[in-house]
């Protein structure tokens, strides 16, 4: 698959094929493997998966969440779009998949669908995860689906309580 520029993985119990790989990323791919079998003392290739923060904050209070439970201290913040497109543009030549989220909800971000707009231009595939509460208009879910984000995995709030929720 990898001589035709094509990559199979599996992310969240979710198969996906990247296509369209260039010889730059397919060469990357192949130091990564050379990397986990070798195991040299410094690093042979470029990150092929870029996990994106683009906010730290969420709506909801989940109890198994480090985000709603409180664990994680650090002040909340957006991640500004100048600094998103310097790592996605610096990156673009060797990754091959951008991780959308962490420890927030990404969509949030007021800028969520133009950043993954542009990770596609980019030929970057993009997968996240969302609570899917910031679908709650038609407009807002038909503009995540026009961004082209290629997999989205929405987490299950249906055991989480009003009184959890904020």
């Amino acid at each position: 698959m990898l001589a035709r520029g094509q990559l199979a993985l599996t992310v969240d119990d979710l198969p996906l094929t990247l296509t369209g790989l260039t010889w730059r990323k397919r060469m990357n791919i192949l130091l990564g493997g050379a990397q986990k079998l070798l195991q040299p003392p410094f690093r042979l290739g470029w990150p092929l998966i870029l996990q994106i923060e683009p906010t730290n904050t969420c709506n909801l209070r989940c109890p198994a969440c480090a985000t709603g439970a409180g664990l994680v201290t650090r002040k909340p913040a957006l991640m500004a779009w100048d600094t998103y497109t310097r790592i996605i543009d610096e990156m673009k030549p060797h990754a091959c998949i951008v991780f959308f989220w962490s420890w927030g909800e990404p969509f949030l971000h007021p800028d969520a669908c133009r950043m993954i707009r542009h990770a596609k231009d980019q030929e970057l595939a993009v997968h996240s995860s969302t609570n899917g509460h910031c679908f709650a208009t038609p407009d807002r879910a038909q503009a995540v689906v026009a961004s082209g984000i290629d997999s989205l995995v929405f987490a299950d709030t249906q055991n989480i309580t009003p009184e959890v929720w904020g």
